[in-house]
């Protein structure tokens, strides 16, 4: 457990595939941690500026301010377009919205950023693909796929 938390504080995505490992562990709370830690990775810009801006547009989301989570995360996306978790949240706000056209446009945006961020793991040695082993997930996880 200890690894885990450990990773999601200080971890990097190349660390991703060790945590999802630990999504088809025995134990629900180890699977639980690591669930929280891939989402403590992929909400982690590298830069405090966007991870507060990541931040604030979670709580809009949250307290269901769309127009304001929109402008968040759109700032987000025009600051760092190859953070792929930017796309994300505002194609989950989009989706809320009620607004599925742009939300699918944003899902598209997701895939691209993070195709390029694999590549550029599978360059510098590091790889974060999965294997056919790591693809497989614990219950209930469809809602958590990205």
């Amino acid at each position: 457990m200890e690894a885990i938390v450990w990773l999601a504080n200080y971890g990097g995505m190349a660390d991703a595939p060790l945590l999802h490992e630990r999504l088809r562990d025995e134990s629900a709370l180890v699977r639980e941690y690591a669930e929280r830690g891939l989402w403590a990775l992929w909400s982690r810009s590298g830069e405090a500026a966007i991870d507060a801006l990541m931040a604030r547009g979670v709580e809009q989301m949250q307290a269901g301010q769309h127009k304001a989570a929109i402008a968040s995360f759109s700032e987000i996306v025009k600051r760092k377009p190859d953070f792929a978790e930017g796309w994300n949240k505002r194609a989950t706000v989009y989706f809320l919205a009620g607004d599925y056209q742009r939300s699918i446009a944003d899902c598209d945006q997701v895939l691209a950023a993070t195709r390029a961020t694999s590549a550029r793991s599978r360059g510098s040695g590091r790889s974060t693909s999965s294997s056919s082993a790591t693809r497989r997930r614990s219950p209930g996880s469809e809602k958590r796929s990205r």
